[in-house]
Order: structure tokens, then C-alpha cells, then sequence
């Protein structure tokens, strides 16, 4: 277990934190490597020995991985970036929010919407996902 690790024990994180500028480092070197293994992997169609075209088959899947990882890193800076810009004042649940219907959300495929009956909010992130944005609007007391 390395130092950036969670503790399972305490539930605390240590080291230091991924930044979103670190996370936009990473995506752009996963960017310049899948651009020169896609090079490559044109190269390797255009051979004309059929052994040595067959024997580079794995350049494609890496190249395509490569571009998965670099649209996760991207969305990795954004998640962070959003979670920096929450309010002070902001609800203390792990959840998204709708700011007008509360916990109305549903999502799917990294999407966002508000399920109340004519409301058109839309995310185009996982807000649901996300600890809540908004402000406390009340609080509930538990009776003994």
C-alpha cells in the first residue's frame, strides 16, 4: 500500500492529493502516447509482411485503452474542479442534490437528471455521484 493510499482502518487518505492539473498532466501524456501507438499501429497495417502485421495486433487495443484513459483523467480533473468550487455552507451528504426538488436524481452513463414531474435540469456529469453542491436548506433531529 503506498502513501496515497486509503487507509482501510481510519478511513483517512494520506499523502498528497491528486490535483486537477495533475489529472490534465496525466490525460495529455495518455493523449501523446496514444497518438504515437496509433502511429504505429497504421505503420504496422501498412507492412507488408503478414507475420509482422499480425505479430503488432495488440498496438489497437492498447491505442484504444490509452484514449479510455485519457477521457477518465479529463473527467477526473472536472470531478475534482467541481468538488473545489462547493459552497462552504454546502448539504453535508454524499449525494447529489436537485436545487429545487431535493433528492430527485437519477443518472446513467455519466448523465444527470431531476425525476420530478416538469423539472428540465439536466447535469451533464454524474451529480449524483458527487457529494451534495447546494446550501443546507433545514436539518432533522432524531427523537431518544
Amino acid at each position: 500500500m503506498n502513501d496515497a493510499t486509503s487507509s482501510v482502518r481510519d478511513g483517512t487518505t494520506r499523502g498528497p492529493r491528486m490535483t486537477p492539473a495533475q489529472a490534465r498532466e496525466l490525460a495529455a501524456a495518455a493523449g501523446d502516447l496514444y497518438h504515437r501507438l496509433r502511429e504505429a499501429d497504421l505503420a504496422r497495417d501498412a507492412d507488408p509482411d503478414p507475420a509482422r502485421r499480425r505479430a503488432g495486433w495488440r498496438l489497437d487495443v492498447a491505442v484504444g485503452g490509452l484514449h479510455s484513459a485519457a477521457e477518465e483523467l479529463l473527467d477526473t480533473a472536472d470531478e475534482l474542479i467541481r468538488l473545489a468550487a462547493r459552497r462552504t455552507d454546502a448539504c453535508p451528504v454524499p449525494w447529489g442534490a436537485c436545487p429545487e426538488h431535493g433528492a430527485t436524481l437519477r443518472s446513467t452513463a455519466g448523465r444527470c437528471w431531476c425525476s420530478a414531474p416538469g423539472c428540465l435540469r439536466r447535469w451533464f456529469h454524474d451529480r449524483l455521484g458527487e457529494p451534495c453542491a447546494e446550501p443546507i436548506t433545514g436539518s432533522s433531529r432524531s427523537r431518544v
